[in-house]
Order: C-alpha cells, then structure tokens, then sequence
C-alpha cells in the first residue's frame, strides 16, 4: 500500500535513470569498442607502410637521390614504427591506445616482433653509416619484405577480432577502416620497388 501512495511523478523519477543507463550504457560501450577497433587498424596499417618507407628511403640513400632528405625518412620512420610496435602490445596514452588483450592478436604481434628483431639492426647500421651498400639493401629489403608480411597478417587479425567484437563495427566498416592504411603502404612499395629496378637489386 505504502508503494501505491507515492506519486506517479516520484515512481518514475526514480526508475527512469535506471532504464535510461541500462539502455544507453550498451550502446555507449560498443561505439567505444568500434573507435578502438578503427584506430588499432588504422594505426596497425600504417606500420605495414612504414616497412616500406624505410626500404624506399635506404634505396634512394645508396642512389644518392636528395640523401638529406631520405636519412631523416629512415630515422624518423625508423622511429616511429619502433615506437608504435610496443604501442600495439603494450598501450600508448599519447596514441589513445589501451594494452592489447586479445590472446591472437599477442601471438600475431610477437610474429611481428620476431621480424623486427631481424630487420632494425640492418636499418641501425644504415642509419650509423649514412650510407647503403647494395648487398645491405637487399638483405633489408628481403627482412622488410617479411616484416611487412607478418604485420599485413596482424591487421587482419585486428580487423577480425575486433570486428567480431562489436556489433557496432561491420565488415564494410573494418573494411574501409583498413583500406587507407593498405593504399599509403602500396604506395612506398611502389617507389621502392621503382628505385631497386633502377638499381640493379634483384
């Protein structure tokens, strides 16, 4: 009886803000898994481009083509993908990026740190000399190659876990979300593969 005295005004005042978060907070939460989905892919694609650049920027050092220039292409490259790989495992506030949880995403990134282990004493050596030898520049492009292999296979990875993972983010979403990162690399691999033909590589 004591429930039916209160004012129907009262009653929903305060069940309204219950219904309200319940049916809000869902929605809030899978916009935010779908936003991280997008940044993780489209930060991810941007390292496969990075691969490449720092190939392109070597071949255009041995070929004396604006030297200057293509020495802080490789550093700056050089840098930000290193950067950027323990920001995709470990979180990066500066990036907006949290640690990575997924246990298939961890596996393909550690592919990918394998690959580094491999390919960044090659671009180290380039950088301390200023200079590149053609035997230096095909080894590094053969590492660079494989490294841009395993990290294409983590975009698809986050693509398609975080893409499972919110109803929020459909496939034409992951997608589009992935397809800047993979034209920005297209286009460094192109230029390099331009300046090794010009160079006699392979």
């Amino acid at each position: 009886m004591a429930f039916l005295s209160i004012p129907r005004a009262a009653l929903f005042a305060a069940l309204f803000p219950a219904a309200s978060f319940l049916s809000v907070a869902p929605a809030q939460a899978g916009h935010e898994v779908a936003a991280d989905a997008a940044l993780r892919i489209d930060i991810a694609g941007r390292q496969r481009m990075l691969t490449q650049r720092i190939s392109k920027a070597a071949c255009f050092i041995r070929d004396g083509v604006n030297v200057d220039m293509h020495q802080t292409m490789l550093q700056d490259a050089f840098a930000l993908f290193a950067t950027t790989n323990d920001a995709l495992r470990f979180g990066d506030e500066s990036l907006g990026l949290t640690p990575e949880t997924s246990p298939e995403v961890l596996e393909a990134m550690a592919k990918v740190d394998q690959s580094w282990q491999e390919f960044y004493p090659l671009v180290l050596q380039i950088i301390e000399q200023g200079q590149c030898t053609r035997d230096e520049l095909t080894e590094l492009d053969s590492e660079g190659l494989a490294l841009l292999n395993n990290m294409h296979n983590a975009v698809i990875t986050i693509s398609s876990g975080y893409g499972h993972a919110s109803d929020e983010m459909n496939l034409l979403e992951v997608t589009m979300a992935d397809i800047p990162g993979r034209q920005r690399m297209l286009s460094q691999k192109a230029a390099k593969q331009f300046c090794l033909v010009a160079s006699g590589v392979d």
